[in-house]
């Protein structure tokens, strides 16, 4: 089993998995965002690196509904708050950010990162039916397994794999050249000491953060 490192104290672990199980509930669920979608979002507002770097007025300090709107104010300036709708139960929305918020703290990644892994809001909600009951083991069972099948594999390789693209499509897709990611995927170049244009080239014909191409 892989050897996990918790991102931030355990004390914040329920406030932060009920607060992304909350958010990504009303952003798909209130809101009509689609769940990849929004992650983008979360990423790219900064709230995600926030949770991720420990910050308790995002793990704590927020209900689930004003980190949604939080994440929409950043990305999204003429965005209008739209009204929360009553439900008896938990939609799947909600266990899948609960459980990508526990895999987050659990593993120390990122949450680019996870999602580079097939952790993900696509995953998740396609692993709810038979995980929304299961205990906590399981989940980290899970990212072991995606974890391991990566030893040996550089990040740009594997977000590359996952998005079904050649090293061709994506040297066009990106503009860099088909023999820099080469050296990049082989490891004989260092992708964290690229220019970072270079590197925000790639991010973006490969949908990611620049983050999970690089490393923690």
């Amino acid at each position: 089993m892989k050897t996990f490192s918790p991102s931030y104290s355990k004390a914040y672990l329920n406030d932060a998995m009920d607060s992304l199980g909350a958010m990504f509930d009303y952003a798909v669920n209130d809101g009509d965002y689609k769940a990849d979608d929004f992650f983008d979002r979360f990423v790219a507002s900064g709230v995600a690196r926030n949770i991720e770097l420990g910050n308790p007025k995002f793990l704590a300090g927020m209900s689930g509904v004003e980190m949604a709107q939080e994440v929409l104010r950043r990305t999204e300036p003429a965005h209008k708050p739209f009204r929360q709708r009553f439900r008896e139960q938990r939609m799947p929305e909600y266990w899948m950010g609960w459980a990508l918020s526990y895999l987050q703290w659990r593993t120390g990644n990122s949450f680019s990162q996870l999602r580079s892994r097939k952790l993900g809001p696509t995953e998740l909600l396609r692993l709810y039916p038979i995980m929304h009951e299961a205990d906590l083991s399981k989940l980290e069972a899970l990212a072991a397994e995606r974890m391991r099948d990566d030893t040996g594999k550089t990040a740009l390789q594997t977000i590359r794999k996952q998005c079904g693209l050649s090293q061709a499509q994506l040297a066009k897709a990106s503009g860099v050249s088909l023999r820099m990611i080469q050296l990049y995927e082989q490891g004989q170049r260092d992708i964290r000491k690229a220019e970072a244009g270079t590197i925000a080239a790639l991010a973006d014909a490969l949908r990611c953060d620049m983050q999970a191409l690089i490393g923690p």
